[in-house]
């Protein structure tokens, strides 16, 4: 292939060439970890080793992008003055490339040849002597001109591990390695863990506890995943090489969470690293558990947990059959809990109460914008749902009476899809900032409403409810107990919330979504 140019990367291509790392890593011969080169070239691009002018892309006329490959400096005792190094070098996947045939669209057409050629060529205008990589030796040495590094004269230290004889350097001018220490080591690469904010101590220490073997080193790249109000939730994913040189991809989760106040509970900022440090996950079954926790510390005000990455299915993937089982799981840990009070929870202090679900209410209700709202001429929401809630408000003072005559249970409390996964026929449950004391039935009320499945909210409140019950009654007859108030406590927690989701609403579709979950909630009684 010839109709393309090779250039410089901007800034705005970074998300296109995201994706072509990826697949490119991911659905090669040698099955590599396309999580880990997504975000490879992120993190090198924050290193101090960075060179801009060596990150290059193989671009056609009409804008479509066919290789990638990104070089850095290379310290060698004279902090990367001379020497670079070729980090990664990726062709565009074909989607109907065979390895088996050796049938390719893309791959094998001499662009990755091309993007390294290109690469030399600029590095020796800029004034670098030498360049070494790690690959395969067809490609490099037969290719590309490469050789094997020991033929020039370098080594290298404990830190780099080559059994497959597959680091390989050349000179850019003649005697390219002699201004250098001529050591190969792969030490400098910490600095992009530092430059993420993750000490290679605790990643080692973490990895040893994950795979049950020392390791002597690791390299890693981070992938934002999520984070509540001052969270931060990363993938860490790389590869950790053990005492006898045994190479293991790993994946794993580091959170970080800073101190800030949750209304009517302060302490939330800090209770998954104070129940981590506990003995809770001792209550756990394989049926139901949270994630497993490799390392955690606190400081002053942030704690980092260093924990198992969980993939399953989650949030708007969930089915309705697991709905119903995830309902008859938490049904039969709770009862669980509440028949044997082990004595580890009588030992946590730091928990939420059972009345946060009557505060969250009250708070809501106070805000006069969505108060007032339902009850003005303007209002834009469909009356039977604006009556639905005010006829809730009227009689929330009932309504608390007879859930508070419910047996107080042990509550995760953000029980809702996204926190939820399947994995292995069994639940992962994650997020356990706002656990505590809670009334029978409230994570169900979450299950249920918060940002769920709306067409099929009715159904799965008809499933859900009863698998809950289910599982409770494993452990504790609740015959008598005819009702859980949940489409009440549905109506109170989510009702003005769904009302000011509406009023802030930045579209027609969200103020739509917002109406329909409310309908689903009104479809709910009398039946």
């Amino acid at each position: 292939m010839k109709n393309y140019r090779i250039k410089q990367i901007s800034p705005n291509e970074y998300g296109i060439i995201r994706r072509l790392d990826r697949d490119a890593f991911e659905y090669n011969e040698r099955d590599s970890d396309g999580d880990f080169h997504e975000i490879f070239a992120d993190n090198i691009r924050r290193s101090p080793y960075y060179i801009p002018e060596l990150d290059l892309i193989a671009v056609t006329d009409e804008g479509y992008y066919l290789g990638h490959a990104i070089f850095s400096k290379l310290p060698m005792g004279d902090n990367g003055e001379h020497i670079i190094w070729l980090h990664s070098l990726a062709v565009k996947h074909g989607e109907n490339d065979n390895h088996t045939e050796k049938s390719y669209k893309y791959q094998r057409k001499g662009i990755g040849t091309a993007l390294v050629t290109r690469g030399l060529e600029i590095a020796t205008s800029l004034g670098y002597t030498g360049c070494m990589t790690c690959g395969h030796p067809d490609v490099y040495r037969k290719k590309m001109g490469f050789l094997d590094y020991r033929k020039l004269g370098i080594s290298k230290d404990e830190s780099v591990d080559d059994p497959d004889a597959a680091v390989h350097a050349i000179e850019l001018i003649p005697g390219g390695f002699d201004k250098t220490s001529k050591l190969l080591s792969y030490t400098y690469y910490d600095f992009s863990l530092n430059e993420q904010g993750i000490n290679p101590e605790k990643l080692k220490e973490a990895l040893n506890k994950m795979l049950a073997v020392k390791t002597t080193r690791v390299d890693c790249q981070a992938k934002q995943l999520h984070g509540g109000t001052l969270g931060n939730v990363r993938l860490i994913a790389g590869t950790a090489v053990t005492s006898d040189g045994t190479k293991i991809p790993y994946k794993l989760v580091l959170k970080i969470q800073k101190k800030w106040e949750r209304y009517g509970d302060p302490d939330s900022w800090r209770r998954e690293y104070d129940l981590y440090a506990s003995t809770f996950g001792d209550l756990f079954t394989s049926s139901l558990r949270w994630p497993q926790c490799y390392h955690a510390e606190i400081s002053g005000d942030e704690w980092q947990i260093w924990m198992e990455y969980i993939e399953g299915v989650s949030g708007t993937d969930l089915t309705g059959e697991m709905y119903e089982r995830a309902a008859e799981e938490l049904g039969r840990f709770q009862g669980r809990l509440y028949a044997e009070h082990p004595e580890i929870l009588k030992n946590l202090t730091n928990l939420s109460d059972a009345d946060a679900m009557k505060r969250f209410y009250q708070h809501y209700r106070s805000w006069k914008k969505v108060y007032g709202y339902i009850r003005s001429g303007y209002c834009e929401i469909p009356k039977h749902l604006c009556e639905m809630i005010i006829g809730a408000d009227e009689n929330a003072d009932e309504t608390w009476s007879l859930v508070e005559k419910l047996p107080v249970v042990f509550c995760h409390r953000d029980f809702w899809v996204t926190n939820i996964f399947f994995t292995d026929g069994n639940i992962v449950l994650i997020d356990w900032d706002t656990s505590g004391w809670g009334y029978l039935g409230e994570d169900i009320i979450s299950l249920i409403a918060d940002e769920a499945d709306v067409d099929h909210m009715v159904e799965y409140y008809h499933k859900c409810v009863p698998a809950y019950r289910k599982g409770f009654s494993e452990y504790v007859d609740i015959t008598p107990i005819v009702d859980f108030y949940i489409r009440e406590r549905i109506i109170l927690h989510f009702g003005y919330r769904l009302v000011e989701w509406y009023l802030n609403a930045e579209s027609d579709e969200e103020k739509t979504l917002q109406i329909n979950t409310l309908q689903k909630i009104y479809e709910m009684r009398g039946k």
